[in-house]
């Protein structure tokens, strides 16, 4: 390793994260000031006025857990597959990336993206007090990725690939 490696290393691993769990921090901190906010975590994470629970059997609760929450927050996820997950179980997903990946997520009508503090603040009071307008996000980023972005739709698309 040089030290550009190295310097890499740290600013990826160390800082990334560092940086991520002030920002969640936060934001939760925000949310529970005038809302209940649960969180599953296996960490050590531990902010005040927050209900904290262990983490839900991935594939057999969570899903559970994604639907019945008014809203699921994801901060800067290292993979998408987070966000497919809670949108194709039909939870709302507030989240500070781009997720307009090829076309196949819409912000705005899929999922909403938030780019401050405050920000995030007004989207939670709005889709809080507009239940409606959460519900057909719902709904449209659900049917988007049950229509066409499951196992199923990915496994065809590498038969197809594969037989070229």
């Amino acid at each position: 390793f040089g030290i550009s490696d190295m310097r890499y290393i740290y600013s990826e691993y160390m800082l990334r994260r560092k940086i991520l769990a002030s920002r969640r921090r936060h934001l939760l901190s925000s949310a529970a000031l005038s809302h209940e906010v649960r969180i599953f975590t296996d960490d050590s994470l531990r902010i005040k006025g927050i209900q904290h629970s262990a983490l839900p059997d991935y594939y057999r609760i969570l899903p559970d857990i994604y639907y019945s929450s008014d809203i699921n927050l994801l901060i800067m996820p290292e993979s998408f597959q987070e966000a497919y997950n809670i949108i194709g179980s039909g939870g709302f997903l507030i989240t500070d990336a781009c997720l307009d990946i090829d076309g196949i997520l819409t912000e705005g009508k899929d999922y909403i993206r938030f780019s401050s503090g405050s920000e995030f603040m007004q989207l939670v009071e709005f889709y809080l007090k507009n239940p409606s307008a959460r519900d057909a996000i719902i709904r449209n980023g659900m049917n988007k990725i049950r229509r066409g972005h499951t196992y199923s739709n990915r496994i065809h698309n590498i038969m197809d690939i594969c037989l070229q």
